[in-house]
């Protein structure tokens, strides 16, 4: 028992054989997936009403631009408002079906690939982070079709008034 202990070894709990005393710094990551805390139910229903909606968008997207409405900057804003809320509103969809399937038990890791044992927080995280982009994209072309709006509006009543003030001059 020394000498094996010396060597480091110790007796495997069957008795049989010798087994290192040291067990391997980095050990696989389990192949089940973390458990996600949201309702299964919840995030079904999400995927769903997000995909409907974002289709509607993208749709709406693409009839405008075969129509031609890109010829003013109210129509061109609220076109590429459509475009980019309709990418957010996809994206969950994207990150559903792009994650790996829960019934492959191998774990694949090349040589110089990092090993990232939460990877279901880290596709969170990158979801997120595209989420974002497109929802603060989306919300500056909004932000610029309200303006236009607004500045339409105060040019169509600036022409009333000076209409109405020539007419009445006559």
């Amino acid at each position: 028992m020394a000498q094996a202990k010396a060597r480091g070894l110790k007796l495997s709990p069957d008795g049989k054989s010798w087994v290192p005393i040291n067990e391997p710094v980095a050990k696989k990551p389990s192949p089940k997936p973390t458990k996600i805390n949201h309702d299964k139910v919840l995030q079904y229903s999400k995927l769903l009403i997000f995909s409907i909606l974002g289709i509607f968008c993208l749709a709406w997207f693409g009839f405008g631009v075969i129509v031609g409405d890109f010829d003013n900057i109210l129509n061109g804003s609220f076109l590429l408002f459509q475009l980019f809320i309709g990418l957010f509103l996809l994206t969950p969809i994207y990150f559903h079906f792009r994650r790996p399937s829960r019934n492959n038990d191998s774990i694949n890791v090349k040589i110089g690939q990092p090993i990232i044992f939460n990877e279901q927080a880290l596709r969170q995280k990158k979801e997120q982070k595209i989420m974002k982009i497109f929802g603060s994209i989306g919300m500056a072309f909004l932000l610029v079709f309200i303006v236009s709006v607004i500045v339409a509006i105060i040019l169509m009543i600036l022409l009333f008034v000076a209409f109405g003030s020539f007419l009445q001059a006559l």
